[in-house]
C-alpha cells in the first residue's frame, strides 16, 4: 500500500507545465474569461454576448426565434446585434473614495 503525502497529491508547476503562466495566456488571448478585477456586470456581459455570437452564427436558431416571436430572421438578426451594445443595461457606477470613507 502506498502512502499518501501531501508532496505527491499537490502537484508543482514543474509537473504541470507551468499551470500560472498558461493561466495568463489564456486571459490575454481571450477577454471573456475575466481577471481578479473582473465585476459581476463585466462578466454577465461577456457572457450575453458570447450567447448572443452563437445565435447569430446559427441560422437554425434565428430561425427558431424568428417562429418563435412571430418576425422576419432579418429582424431577429437586427435586435440581436442591437442588444450586443449593451446586453445588461449601463454599467453600474463606480464609487469613489469618499464614499467608501462614510
Amino acid at each position: 500500500m502506498q502512502r499518501t503525502t501531501l508532496r505527491t497529491m499537490a502537484p508543482n508547476n514543474q509537473q504541470n507545465g507551468g499551470s500560472f503562466s498558461q493561466l495568463e495566456s489564456l486571459h490575454a488571448r481571450y477577454v471573456g474569461t475575466g481577471h481578479a478585477g473582473t465585476t459581476q456586470h463585466e462578466w454577465a456581459t461577456n457572457q450575453h454576448r458570447d450567447s448572443i455570437a452563437c445565435y447569430l452564427g446559427r441560422p437554425s436558431m434565428l430561425q427558431y426565434f424568428a417562429v418563435a416571436e412571430g418576425i422576419s430572421m432579418g429582424r431577429v438578426k437586427l435586435n440581436l446585434l442591437e442588444k450586443m451594445h449593451r446586453p445588461c443595461g449601463e454599467p453600474p457606477k463606480k464609487k469613489s473614495l469618499d464614499e467608501f470613507a462614510k
